[in-house]
C-alpha cells in the first residue's frame, strides 16, 4: 500500500517543507561558522551531544508538515518581522530584565502594531508545526485558517520572558509541550516555550472557560501593545 500523502496543516496542500525549530536567522547569528568541521550541539534527552553540522541540517527542523508556499511566500512578512524583533532584542542596545517593557516602538517605529501582528503569526506557524510534530490533539485547521486570513486566533496568546545571563556560550532551548485536559480527556490548554540567548517566548493555546498554564498572554486583538517581560 502506498504511503498516504501528508498534507500541509495550514492550507491542505502537499506537505513538502520543514520549519526550523529555532528560526534559521537566529541560529545563523549564534553559530555563523557552523559546519561539519565546526558543528554546534543539540542535547535531546534521547541523544545528548548530537553534532549539528550546519543551519540547514534536518536535525534542527521539524518534519515536513507544511507546504513550501506556506513556509515561504505566504508567511515571509511574518518571518521578517520576527527576524527584526529578535535581532533588536538581542542587540546591545537593550537590557532585558523581568518586569521591563519590550522596546517594541524602538525596534519597529510607528509600524510596531502591524509588525507585532506579523510576529504573532510567525509564532502561530511555529506553534502549529510544533504541535503537528508531537501529534498534539489541537485544532490545527483553525490555526492554519488564522494564518491564511491574516487574523489572530482567539485562543492563542504569546508572552515573552527574560533569560538570566549565562557564560559567553550561545544557547538556544526548547521546552516540552505541556497540556491540560478536561474531565473528558480533551486538551483544553497547551503551551510550550523556546529561548534564544537573552529572551524567550511562550506560545499558549487556552480555551477561555478553562484554567491556563501561563497567565497574561498577548494577541493582536488586545488594544494595548505594551508587553512586559516575565
Amino acid at each position: 500500500m502506498a504511503n498516504a500523502i501528508k498534507r500541509c496543516w495550514i492550507c491542505g496542500g502537499v506537505a513538502n517543507s520543514s520549519e526550523h525549530m529555532i528560526k534559521a536567522s537566529d541560529l545563523k547569528t549564534m553559530f555563523p561558522d557552523a559546519s561539519n568541521q565546526k558543528p554546534f550541539y543539540k542535547h535531546p534527552p534521547e541523544a545528548p551531544n548530537t553534532a549539528v553540522p550546519g543551519i540547514k541540517s534536518g536535525l534542527i527542523k521539524y518534519s515536513k508538515t507544511i507546504c513550501s508556499n506556506c513556509n515561504n511566500a505566504r508567511t515571509q512578512p511574518h518571518d521578517r518581522a520576527w527576524e527584526k524583533l529578535s535581532q533588536g532584542l538581542r542587540s546591545t542596545n537593550f537590557t532585558l530584565k523581568k518586569g521591563k517593557k519590550l522596546p517594541l516602538y524602538e525596534i519597529f517605529g510607528e509600524s510596531a502594531q502591524i509588525e507585532m501582528e506579523n510576529v504573532y503569526r510567525y509564532l502561530l506557524k511555529l506553534f502549529g508545526c510544533h504541535c503537528a510534530e508531537h501529534q498534539a490533539p489541537l485544532p490545527l485547521t483553525q490555526i492554519g485558517c488564522a494564518i491564511l486570513m491574516n487574523q489572530h486566533h482567539p485562543n492563542i496568546t504569546i508572552s515573552f520572558f527574560a533569560v538570566p545571563p549565562r557564560t559567553n556560550e550561545c544557547v538556544a532551548a526548547i521546552g516540552d509541550l505541556k497540556a491540560i485536559r478536561d474531565s473528558n480527556g480533551r486538551v483544553v490548554c497547551a503551551a510550550y516555550w523556546f529561548g534564544i540567548e537573552s529572551f524567550g517566548v511562550i506560545i499558549q493555546y487556552s480555551e477561555s472557560e478553562h484554567p491556563a498554564i501561563y497567565k497574561h498572554g498577548w494577541k493582536p486583538h488586545d488594544t494595548c501593545l505594551s508587553m512586559k517581560l516575565n
